[in-house]
């Protein structure tokens, strides 16, 4: 069977231009976990993934592509800011695939199954983990040769009718899944902003133990699950062996839940001395000293917090349950130790105003080496959304996506603080952040030290138009 699996990135969603010169492309590792399953189940199987965003292909491209492989199922894979090149792949699948079985996926579909069905361009869905649900669609469909109907996790639509199946339980132990097999994709198509290559990224987590209220749970449910230390250190050390990579990023949520798993790791890592420089997402109040060093001697450079805001008032709402003294405390037992913070930051939250932005742009100039500034996008299934809704920051518009317009463009409009403002106040606190003198060259120093500064001059007119120009959509 020829199966095709497709990551296809809207145009019309490109804001300033940077795809994919400059942006931060990464592969399509939830893909290549699938597409393993499948080929470890049958190895006589062809098996392809089509990343038209890393490969720069426009739409009648990518649907040369399409007819070149003739599959007999399709995948697509979407997050919320890539439906719109979801809904154009189902668009041509319907159109021009009519007999393929057409099968959609991924965060968004968990979050709102049923708005994307009800176009009728794909025949399932998947939600939740899909690594069980998609063996058992393949091997059926094998089977009868017709959409399967009955599969768990699955939401079907048949003849305007839409039916969600029974939830698939989630896998208890991570460490049963394959590594994902990166010959799925060209490794080096893929360029984040500051990263030696060749270089790649790791998932070793799935879900989040805390309830932060602007983050939705619809994928992964209230259950974290994670890779044993043991397991993270084989994935890593296949990377290095089998990829060549010198820098590998983890995208996990908070990859320090686990204290005695992420000490094991950095323990195996100076043990048998494997020789690679890596980044982790974290939280303030899930690492301490010890952690911090240990991580440093393993190789990790950075640390990615999420600060969201320099307000009590406005973290509490958030509902991330820390503090700005934590906060402060742990920037600078980072920064003593060598460990570069990088600051994640929210603007323009439910009752911001612009003195709480001016307490979080003057916090993140005191504390971070790198930060990023975000105008906050309100994302269906959230408790963020039911409270911008609720007191008339955000009027949702239903199916905006089939005018190439993201749910990344959902932000607050208040009549305080309209959307327009929260916009101009983002780009500000790039310039009082990054343009100063002194940050500059501490920056540049960190830069030439761990060897970044031709990826900084690359990608410098891109971030520049991103500080200095208007925040709107590309239209292509």
């Amino acid at each position: 069977m020829r199966i095709l699996f497709i990551r296809h990135h809207s145009m019309r969603s490109d804001k300033f231009g940077m795809y994919p010169r400059a942006s931060n492309i990464y592969p399509p590792l939830g893909l290549a976990y699938l597409a393993t399953v499948l080929k470890r189940n049958d190895n006589d199987d062809i098996i392809e993934i089509l990343d038209s965003n890393a490969l720069n292909l426009n739409l009648n491209q990518t649907k040369s592509t399409i007819e070149n492989f003739d599959p007999d199922v399709i995948g697509v894979t979407t997050i919320t800011e890539t439906v719109p090149g979801a809904v154009e792949i189902g668009q041509i699948c319907k159109e021009h695939f009519p007999d393929t079985l057409c099968i959609i996926g991924g965060p968004h579909m968990s979050a709102d199954p049923e708005e994307i069905m009800s176009l009728g361009l794909f025949q399932l869905g998947v939600i939740g983990e899909g690594e069980i649900t998609i063996l058992e669609i393949i091997n059926e469909y094998k089977k009868s040769k017709k959409t399967p109907t009955n599969i768990k996790g699955t939401v079907v639509y048949d003849n305007g009718n839409i039916i969600k199946n029974e939830a698939r339980p989630r896998i208890k132990d991570l460490d049963t899944i394959p590594f994902p097999d990166r010959h799925f994709f060209n490794n080096d198509l893929y360029r984040p902003y500051l990263a030696l290559k060749p270089w790649t990224y790791m998932a070793v987590s799935r879900g989040c133990p805390f309830k932060c209220a602007f983050c939705t749970q619809t994928v992964w449910g209230k259950i974290a699950t994670f890779n044993s230390g043991r397991r993270i250190f084989e994935e890593m050390k296949n990377c290095i062996n089998e990829f060549k990579v010198s820098e590998i990023w983890f995208k996990d949520d908070t990859f320090t839940c686990k204290r005695k798993d992420v000490l094991e790791l950095c323990d195996l890592i100076v043990k048998e001395k494997l020789k690679v420089r890596w980044t982790i997402f974290s939280r303030v109040d899930t690492v301490d000293e010890e952690m911090i060093r240990a991580l440093k001697r393993a190789g990790c450079y950075k640390i990615d917090f999420g600060v969201e805001s320099g307000d009590q008032d406005i973290l509490d709402l958030m509902k991330k349950e820390i503090t700005i003294k934590q906060i402060k405390d742990t920037f600078a037992m980072c920064r003593k130790i060598g460990m570069q913070p990088h600051a994640f930051i929210m603007i323009g939250y439910p009752r911001e105003t612009r003195e709480t932005i001016e307490k979080t742009i003057r916090l993140t100039q005191e504390i971070a080496d790198w930060a990023s500034f975000n105008a906050v996008s309100i994302i269906r299934g959230t408790e963020l959304y039911d409270l911008a809704v609720r007191e008339g920051y955000y009027t949702p518009r239903p199916m905006d996506f089939l005018s190439g317009q993201s749910e990344r463009e959902n932000f607050c409009d208040g009549k305080e603080l309209p959307k327009e403002e929260i916009l101009r106040l983002t780009g500000l606190a790039y310039k009082r952040f990054y343009l100063r003198p002194g940050h500059i060259l501490r920056l540049l120093i960190l830069m030439i030290r761990n060897g970044t500064i031709w990826n900084f001059i690359r990608i410098s007119p891109y971030g520049l138009k991103r500080i200095f120009g208007k925040y709107q959509r590309v239209k292509r």
